[in-house]
């Protein structure tokens, strides 16, 4: 989902899973996927992407939860 980026904004996260993986995340929102993946030890961080600042995660910490 990251494509490279160290971090993605909430909404642009929540957009990419549901483009790539529709049964599971079609109409999911930026506050459901951050409520999700902050339940499994994820923050939600400060990340500046294309210039603009938003609440997002930062690749390193979706990679170590999911190694745990």
């Amino acid at each position: 989902m990251f494509r490279g980026e160290a971090g993605l904004h909430w909404a642009e996260a929540a957009a990419r899973l549901a483009q790539a993986f529709p049964g599971r995340w079609d109409g999911a929102t930026a506050d459901a996927l951050s409520a999700e993946v902050r339940a499994r030890g994820v923050p939600s961080v400060p990340v500046k992407t294309g210039g603009e600042v938003a609440r997002g995660c930062r690749r390193a910490d979706v990679e170590k939860a999911a190694a745990r």
